[in-house]
C-alpha cells in the first residue's frame, strides 16, 4: 500500500474581513435587487418612465442584478490565507498573492486597535472596523513587498494593510490566528534552514500567479 504522501501546505484560513465585506456587499445587492423586482412588478399599473413597454428594462435590469447578487454571495467565503512550503498565499475572489518566504521577516500577534487609530479612519472605515477593534490579529511583516505596493493596494483593500507609520506588511484576520502563526513560523524557520544550504529556485519567488482567478489549487 502506497504511503500518503504528507502535505507541505496549512490549513487554508478564512479571512473574516473579505468575508464581512462581501457579506455586506450581498445584503445592499440583495435590497436593490428586491427594489428592482417590486418596481418592475407595479410599473403596469402607474404611469411613468417605466410604464411598459419600457418596464422591460426593469426585467432585465433584475436579472443582472439577481445573477450579481448569487455570485457574490458564493464567493463570499473564497477569500483565505495559507502557509504553504515556500510562501504564504492571500487568496481573494479575484486576486491571489504569493509572498517568498524570504520577503518575510516575522510573524506577530497583536491587538487590532494598536495598529489603526480611529481618529485617522474615515466614517465608512469606522463604520466597517469598529467590531473588530477588541480583536487580535496576526500580521505579516515584510523586509519588501513582492511586487509593486502601489499594484497591491490597487487591488486590495485598505484594511488589510498594516499603516505605513507601524510598518510594511498585512493585517491578517482569521479565527485561529495563533494556529496561523504558528504555521507560517515553522515554515518559514525550515525555509530559511534550507536556505543556508541551498541557492533560492527564482520559481519560488513568483509573486502572484493570476488575478481574476477563481480556482483555488
Amino acid at each position: 500500500m502506497a504511503k500518503k504522501r504528507k502535505s507541505t501546505s496549512g490549513e487554508k484560513h478564512i479571512l473574516i474581513f473579505v468575508r464581512h465585506s462581501l457579506t455586506r456587499l450581498f445584503r445592499n445587492l440583495l435590497f436593490a435587487t428586491v427594489i428592482i423586482w417590486g418596481v418592475w412588478w407595479v410599473a403596469p399599473y402607474f404611469d411613468g418612465p417605466f410604464t411598459p413597454p419600457n418596464d422591460q428594462y426593469l426585467f432585465w435590469g433584475g436579472v443582472g442584478l439577481a445573477a450579481l447578487t448569487i455570485f457574490v454571495f458564493l464567493v463570499r467565503r473564497r477569500g483565505f490565507v495559507q502557509a504553504r512550503s515556500n510562501h504564504v498565499l492571500i487568496a481573494m475572489p479575484f486576486f491571489r498573492l504569493k509572498i517568498p518566504y524570504t520577503n518575510i521577516e516575522s510573524t506577530r500577534m497583536e491587538q487590532f486597535k494598536d495598529l489603526y487609530e480611529k481618529q485617522k479612519m474615515s466614517w465608512a472605515q469606522k463604520r466597517f472596523l469598529t467590531h473588530y477593534f477588541a480583536q487580535t490579529v496576526s500580521t505579516i511583516n515584510l523586509h519588501n513587498f513582492p511586487v509593486s505596493e502601489e499594484l497591491l493596494r490597487f487591488f486590495l483593500p485598505d484594511y488589510i494593510f498594516i499603516p505605513r507609520d507601524k510598518g510594511r506588511g498585512f493585517v491578517i484576520y482569521v479565527k485561529h490566528y495563533l494556529e496561523f502563526n504558528t504555521e507560517v513560523d515553522s515554515r518559514l524557520n525550515e525555509y530559511r534552514a534550507v536556505g543556508m544550504t541551498r541557492p533560492i529556485n527564482k520559481k519560488e519567488e513568483s509573486a502572484y500567479d493570476g488575478y481574476f482567478d477563481l480556482v483555488e489549487d
